[in-house]
C-alpha cells in the first residue's frame, strides 16, 4: 500500500514538473529606451529585458525607425543572499525615419507554451536645432581655407604643407573633441579610413618635391576641392540618408589615397572624405561630420611627423608662431559666427569662393 502511495506521488510530481516545464513559470519582458525624445540622425537603443533562461523575444516592427545597429544579445548575473537571477537583454540601435510621435509595438516572449508580450514605448522625433552647441552641427571640413590664406601670405612652398598640417591641428581639435563628447563618432566608419591615411600621411609628409610639382598638385587639389564643396553645400543640412555599409577595402583604399595627399600637399582629406561618405552614404550628417573632423585631427598629426622627418622644418616653423596664435583666435571666431548668425551652407559657398579663386591664381602662375 505504501509503495502504491509513493508511486502516485513520485508519478503526480513527474507530471507537475513536466506541465512546470511545458508552460514555464511566470516571466515578464521589459522594454525600455534610452530616449523619449530625440532628434532626426539621433541614434538611441531600444531593449528588451527578461529574467528568465531559455526564453525566445520577437521584437516588433520598427515601422517609423531605421535599425542601425543590433541585435545586441547580453546576459548578466546576480546573486542576492544566496538566490541567483539572471537576466538576458535584446537591444536594437535606431534612427527616426521622420518627425513625430510613434508608438513601439510590444516584443512577444515565448518559452514552451507560455508567451508574453513587454510595455509599448512611445518616442518622440523632434526637429533639430539649425545650429547647437557641442558638435550638433554638421559644418562642412575647411581645412582648404588654410592653405588658401596661406598662399595668399606668399608661405614659403618647402614649408608651406607642415604650417597649413600645424593649422588643421589646432583649428579641428575642438570640433573633434565636441563632436566626441555629443556621441557622435562612430569608429566603425572612421578606423577602415585611418588604417589606410595614417601610414601614408607620413610617407606623404615625407615626400620632397620639386617648386612646380608641388603648386601643380596644389592647383589641382584646390580645384577639386573649391568645386566640391560648391556642388555639396546642400548636403550640410539635416537630410535623411539611409545608410550603406562600405566594404572595408575601399574605406582603405580611399584612406590611402586621402592620407597620401594630406601629407604631401597639407590639407586633411576631410574636405574630400565628406562629400564621398555622403555619395556612398556611409553614415548619417553627424556621423560624417565627425569622421572627417577626425580624419583631418589624425592625419595631419600623421603628416606633421613625416614633415619633421626633412631637413630644417623644424627650426622653420618656429619663426611662424604668431601665425599659430591667429589661426586659433580666428577659428574660435569662425566657430562663433557659425553657431550665432552663419548658415552652414553659405560658409561653404563663402570658403569654396576663396578656394577657388586661390586655385585660379595658381592657375595662372603654372601656365602663364
Amino acid at each position: 500500500m505504501v509503495k502504491k502511495i509513493g508511486k502516485h506521488i513520485a508519478a503526480l510530481a513527474m507530471v507537475l514538473w513536466s506541465v512546470t516545464g511545458l508552460y514555464g513559470q511566470d516571466f515578464s519582458i521589459n522594454a525600455s529606451s534610452s530616449k523619449t525624445t530625440v532628434s532626426l540622425e539621433e541614434v538611441f537603443r531600444i531593449t528588451f529585458s527578461v529574467d528568465e533562461s531559455g526564453v525566445d523575444i520577437a521584437p516588433p516592427n520598427f515601422d517609423h525607425f531605421i535599425v542601425v545597429g543590433g541585435p545586441y544579445s547580453s546576459q548578466s548575473y546576480q546573486n542576492i543572499n544566496g538566490r541567483s537571477s539572471m537576466r538576458i537583454s535584446l537591444s536594437y540601435d535606431l534612427v527616426a525615419r521622420e518627425l513625430g510621435t510613434f508608438t513601439i509595438g510590444p516584443a512577444k516572449g515565448k518559452k514552451g507554451r507560455r508567451e508574453v508580450e513587454s510595455n509599448v514605448l512611445t518616442v518622440e522625433v523632434k526637429e533639430r536645432a539649425r545650429r547647437s552647441q557641442g558638435g550638433g552641427a554638421t559644418s562642412p571640413p575647411f581645412e582648404a581655407h588654410n592653405l588658401a590664406l596661406l598662399l595668399i601670405w606668399d608661405v614659403p612652398y618647402y614649408i608651406f604643407p607642415v604650417l597649413a598640417l600645424i593649422c588643421n591641428i589646432i583649428v579641428v581639435s575642438g570640433n573633434s573633441i565636441n563632436y566626441i563628447r555629443a556621441g557622435n563618432l562612430d569608429l566603425k566608419i572612421l578606423i577602415p579610413y585611418l588604417i589606410g591615411s595614417i601610414p601614408f600621411a607620413f610617407i606623404g609628409g615625407s615626400i620632397s618635391l620639386d617648386k612646380e610639382v608641388f603648386e601643380i598638385i596644389l592647383f589641382l587639389v584646390l580645384s577639386i576641392a573649391g568645386f566640391l564643396l560648391l556642388i555639396n553645400s546642400n548636403s550640410y543640412k539635416e537630410t535623411e540618408l539611409k545608410i550603406r555599409q562600405i566594404p572595408k577595402y575601399i574605406s582603405i583604399i580611399i584612406g590611402s589615397i586621402l592620407g597620401l595627399l594630406s601629407g604631401i600637399v597639407g590639407i586633411g582629406g576631410g574636405i574630400f572624405l565628406s562629400p564621398i561618405l555622403f555619395l556612398l552614404k556611409a553614415g548619417y550628417p553627424r556621423q560624417i561630420a565627425t569622421t572627417a573632423s577626425l580624419f583631418i585631427l589624425i592625419n595631419s598629426i600623421s603628416g606633421v611627423f613625416g614633415q619633421f622627418t626633412k631637413q630644417n622644418v623644424l627650426d622653420n616653423i618656429i619663426d611662424y608662431w604668431p601665425l599659430f596664435i591667429l589661426v586659433l583666435i580666428g577659428g574660435q571666431i569662425g566657430n562663433f559666427l557659425n553657431l550665432k548668425f552663419l548658415s552652414n551652407k553659405l560658409l561653404a559657398i563663402i570658403t569654396s569662393g576663396l578656394v577657388i579663386f586661390v586655385a585660379i591664381r595658381i592657375g595662372l602662375k603654372i601656365f602663364s
